[in-house]
């Protein structure tokens, strides 16, 4: 998709392909299914909700980038990042976070294993 942080990313490291760019994901899939575009690029649960609608399409296990969400709070708060960082810990270490990306039906998504605070 055309400045999505996916396509900037892919950009910056592909070296011998030209970029096409689309301006939605169902427009991408379309450059795709059609034969206008030989891959698609974006976020993995969107890739495996896309390959499943189009035979013998796959997604590949490995990456060029990931998205991270997180939470910022304003310098110097230590108190309140303290809060966030044992919130977001309790939340990964119980389960919390897998059973939503489970209810949100997103396949391809990793709780992620180590936290930040920069």
């Amino acid at each position: 998709m055309n400045k999505h942080a996916s396509t900037l990313a892919l950009a910056r490291i592909v070296k011998q392909a030209a970029l096409v760019g689309a301006d939605s994901p169902a427009a991408a899939f379309e450059l795709l299914r059609s034969g206008q575009a030989d891959a698609f690029a974006s976020v993995r649960p969107a890739l495996i909700e896309f390959a499943d609608k189009l035979a013998g399409a796959g997604v590949l296990q490995d990456r060029y980038g990931a998205n991270f969400l997180t939470i910022a709070v304003a310098k110097g708060d230590a108190g309140r990042l303290g809060y966030f960082n044992a919130f977001i810990a309790d939340a990964k270490a119980s389960g919390l976070v897998q059973r939503a990306i489970e209810r949100a039906g997103w396949r391809g998504v990793q709780v992620a294993t180590q936290a930040t605070t920069d």
